[in-house]
């Protein structure tokens, strides 16, 4: 048996259009400014961590804030895919 790697994002499948609408419905839903579409697709591939704080630099967000938000953009993802 061999063993093969491949990068299925991008490959096999385009969640793009996916996580642009998911990380614009989870912003909409914490009354944050919506990023457009170029903004959200110029951070994707970099950890939701780091991209949605830049997405949205004038909000300080709280541990529980934050952690919030990206439950609620993984389960618009999950919805949508």
């Amino acid at each position: 048996m061999q063993t093969y790697i491949f990068d299925f994002d991008g490959t096999l499948a385009d969640s793009g259009k996916t996580g642009i609408l998911a990380t614009q419905d989870a912003f909409k839903d914490f009354s944050l400014p919506i990023p457009d579409y170029k903004t959200v697709n110029y951070y994707m591939g970099i950890p939701i961590e780091v991209s949605f704080k830049k997405m949205a630099p004038q909000h300080v967000f709280n541990e529980q804030e934050f952690k919030d938000l990206m439950d609620c953009f993984r389960e618009h993802y999950k919805k949508m895919s």
